[in-house]
């Protein structure tokens, strides 16, 4: 419960220290954040990165993982970017570390948060990125993003990823995230 609400009152304190939204020109960089449950997941985030890059625009990729570390090796074997999992968060209930360090340093153009459960620790990484535009899909944290997707009950991450790159043609006139 105590670590908990620390880390509510942290991502609190980095919401409150952003930036406002001042426009697009061209996206150049994008942070893509995600929750790593399972390999479908994974290649669907994956899938959506390679045709970011194709786009022209540099996307990283962010993953927590609701696990230890050597679960997360048993499970996704050959993954080759930045993992955050239970085993880099502190007595405190915050992620640290090198991968935690390079989302918070790295100021991008759009951070996308990709995760439909709506887990905490995505949350604070979301709200500690120095991004222009945070785009997400948790409604009840709201004060995180700029910009909310409202899913379907039974939306799965492919149909995330499409309904929020239409979200964002019909409200900015131009495709800002490359079509699925």
């Amino acid at each position: 419960m105590l670590k908990r609400r620390i880390l509510e009152w942290q991502t609190d304190r980095k919401i409150k220290r952003r930036k406002a939204f001042s426009g697009f020109n061209r996206l150049h960089s994008v942070a893509l954040l995600g929750l790593l449950t399972d390999k479908t997941e994974l290649k669907s985030l994956l899938t959506f990165l390679k045709k970011v890059n194709r786009a022209g625009v540099n996307a990283d990729f962010y993953a927590f993982f609701p696990g230890n570390k050597k679960a997360y090796l048993d499970q996704f074997p050959d993954s080759d970017f930045p993992i955050i999992s239970r085993s880099d968060i502190n007595w405190f209930g915050l992620p640290k570390g090198e991968e935690v360090n390079a989302l918070f340093e790295k100021e991008y153009d759009l951070l996308f948060n990709a995760d439909l459960r709506s887990d905490e620790v995505v949350h604070y990484l979301a709200a500690g990125c120095p991004a222009r535009f945070k785009l997400g899909f948790d409604l009840e944290r709201a004060e995180i993003y700029d910009f909310m997707v409202e899913l379907p009950e039974k939306a799965n991450l492919i149909d995330a990823l499409e309904q929020s790159n239409m979200a964002l043609r019909n409200v900015f006139g131009k495709e800002l995230l490359p079509a699925n």
